[in-house]
């Protein structure tokens, strides 16, 4: 079995999957004891640097998620999922809104399974950020209650490709996350939809940043930079 790597690795669009047979390949992450192995399909998915950046802090903070519930948003391949998944998580529950998308992670945890890999349990469901912000409008930011459960840790890598994402994801985000629960979000500086959710996330619902780091990939030209951010959803304030 190959090894892939990560920093160079391309596949095709995860939304046009093929029904062919998936040949298995292994991901690492992290060193030593802490290292991480993933089982991905070369030919049916596409990562991205925002994935590696977030599953490589993910190893580093391991702490965060020992016997707690985590969510990954807009998951695509879920690698920082998957990542978390074996770090003795409580539970993980990948989502995003592609069928497809869910499909083959649930067939790549079910892989890594039949080799011996060892994890927490493990979910994979369809969710529209739309219909939460649609309710949410209806009903009041915190009435709406969603199907899934309330999380301690929520995920997203690179979930903010346009404007119109901002206040979906923000709605998303507060729907899913416990009080005093931690959203940890990567994204490259210019997407378009993140000052809006900044704004909305911390003015509206605040939220309070804890931390924030700067990540630079490549070389010279080619070098892309990413933030992370760590956020902290308020406790309900007593009456």
């Amino acid at each position: 079995m190959a090894q892939v790597d990560v920093e160079s690795f391309e596949g095709i669009d995860i939304f046009e999957m093929d029904e062919s047979e998936p040949d298995w390949q292994v991901i690492y992450f992290g060193e030593g004891r802490d290292q991480v192995k993933l089982y991905v399909d070369p030919m049916r998915v596409c990562i991205w640097e925002n994935s590696n950046v977030m599953s490589e802090w993910c190893i580093k903070n391991q702490g965060l998620f020992k016997q707690k519930r985590v969510m990954e948003l807009g998951c695509g391949m879920a690698l920082p999922a998957m990542t978390v998944a074996a770090l003795n998580a409580t539970e993980v529950i990948a989502t995003d809104i592609s069928p497809t998308a869910c499909k083959i992670v649930k067939e790549c945890m079910a892989y890594s399974r039949s080799v011996g890999q060892q994890s927490s349990p493990f979910s994979a469901s369809v969710l529209d950020w739309n219909e939460v912000f649609t309710a949410e409008l209806a009903s009041g930011i915190g009435a709406y209650k969603s199907n899934l459960p309330r999380v301690d840790v929520i995920l997203g890598s690179d979930v903010l490709y346009a404007s119109e994402h901002g206040l979906p994801l923000a709605a998303a985000v507060d729907t899913h996350l416990i009080p005093g629960g931690l959203l940890v979000l990567t994204t490259r500086n210019f997407r378009p939809g993140l000052d809006l959710f900044l704004e909305n996330i911390q003015k509206i619902r605040g939220f309070q940043l804890v931390n924030e780091e700067q990540y630079n990939r490549g070389e010279e030209e080619g070098t892309k930079s990413y933030k992370l951010y760590v956020m902290q959803k308020p406790e309900p304030i007593e009456s």
